[in-house]
């Protein structure tokens, strides 16, 4: 009976490892977390609506504040978890992307994981471009798992799709 129990439990993984994979693989409708700051809201609803316009769904809806506990509230705890990716909006304000990369990208990632049991992907969405991708930062991406998708880039959307894909 335990063996049974065992097996079923694998199967019931791999099935919706399965289903992911399906969902991340359509042509639209995959849950993206925005994370942005508030200060870099015009950033985030401009990221967003071109996030929108290629059919991704963005959540939050707005950019979320960062309490002074250093945690998740709520809502968005919820949308964090049943996110499909996590990007961290890239502004002009290089020390405010290594700082979310560290806590958003790897401490809110790591909880997400461990409260889904499942990987939750996390980019960042560079909306500067070069000035933005120094070396140092980019080896830190890499470093903490975490993409970097240029939104400078003609091909970004694509180059996002794929991410997610491949991801999967």
């Amino acid at each position: 009976m335990q063996r049974l129990k065992a097996v079923r439990e694998v199967l019931d993984q791999r099935h919706e490892q399965w289903k992911h994979q399906q969902k991340v693989a359509a042509a639209s409708g995959q849950i993206l977390y925005l994370c942005g700051r508030q200060e870099d809201a015009p950033a985030w609803t401009r990221a967003c609506r071109r996030l929108q316009d290629q059919q991704f769904i963005v959540n939050p809806d707005r950019p979320q504040p960062l309490p002074a506990t250093g945690g998740l509230v709520g809502d968005y705890r919820q949308q964090l978890l049943c996110s499909d990716g996590l990007l961290i909006l890239g502004t002009q304000d290089g020390r405010a992307v290594d700082s979310d990369m560290v806590v958003i990208g790897r401490h809110y990632r790591n909880w997400a994981i461990a409260e889904r049991h499942a990987p939750l992907p996390c980019a960042v969405f560079d909306t500067v471009g070069q000035s933005l991708q120094e070396e140092r930062r980019l080896r830190n991406a890499r470093n903490l798992g975490i993409s970097w998708i240029d939104g400078t880039q003609s091909d970004w959307a694509d180059r996002l799709l794929g991410w997610l894909r491949e991801a999967a």
